[in-house]
This record gives C-alpha cells, structure tokens and sequence, in this order.
C-alpha cells in the first residue's frame, strides 16, 4: 500500500528569509532579485511569520507616514508552521480550509523549508504526470 507523502518531500528547502529589522525596501528588493513571492520573517533566528509581496503592497498603499517602512511595520499573521515529517494531505487541507499561501516547514522548530501555493500546483502537475502520463501536445480543442 502507497503512503501519503510528508511535506518534506514537496518543499522549496532552505528557503531565504529577512530579519524583521530590516527595511520593507530590502525586502522588496531581495523578492525581486530571487524570484519569490514569500519570504519567512525572522527575529535573530526565530521564525515570526511570512510576508509576501502582496502584503507589502497592500501595507505600502495603506500606509502615508514619511518615516523610513521596516518589516516590522507590515501586520505578521497566518503563520501557519509545520514539521518537515507533516503529512501532505494534513497540510493541503490546513491550508484549503484556512485559505493560505504558504507553509514554513520546521525542523526542532529552526525552518528548513517553504510550502507555497505555486509548490501546490508544481507538486499537483508532477502527480498528474504520473497518474495519466506527460502532455503530449495533442490535447488543444
């Protein structure tokens, strides 16, 4: 009999992540250069939450104060925190019933890795993939 997998086995590893100090331009910047859409926020080490480059959006359209913006300013909440042996199916209905994009993935609580919506549709295209075989191109209507 299959198992279902743990979250380990579909995560982004050792994901990047920004101290709370630093500024909320940092953190746009650092986005930008990796490609990311979530990024884990840290306090010397201790995982608090992630932002994404939506909430920093929303917090910058929100926000007219003149002083320079940090981490944070931005509101942390939906923090949703696993470990690394969490099953799949555990955490893909956490996050369906609580609408969330992302899941940080520990190990003895230090973060290891990242669960994010796109890593959902990656994971699911993969298992297609193997349930029906790749696109052969033959499919359009």
């Amino acid at each position: 009999m299959r198992r279902i997998p743990a979250i380990k086995s579909v995560m982004t590893a050792f994901p990047y992540s920004v101290d709370i100090s630093e500024t909320i331009e940092y953190a746009q910047d650092f986005l930008k250069q990796h490609e990311l859409r979530h990024l884990p926020v840290t306090d010397q080490n201790e995982l608090l939450g992630v932002i994404s480059q939506r909430d920093i959006n929303f917090f910058l359209l929100q926000d007219s104060g003149e002083k320079e913006k940090k981490v944070s300013d931005i509101p942390l909440d939906n923090k949703y925190v696993v470990d690394l042996n969490e099953r799949l199916d555990h955490v893909l209905r956490t996050m369906a019933d609580k609408r969330l994009d992302s899941a940080l993935v520990t190990r003895n609580g230090r973060l290891v890795g990242i669960f994010t919506s796109t890593d959902v549709c990656r994971s699911y295209a993969r298992y297609l993939d193997d349930q029906f075989g790749p696109p052969n191109g033959d499919e359009a209507a």
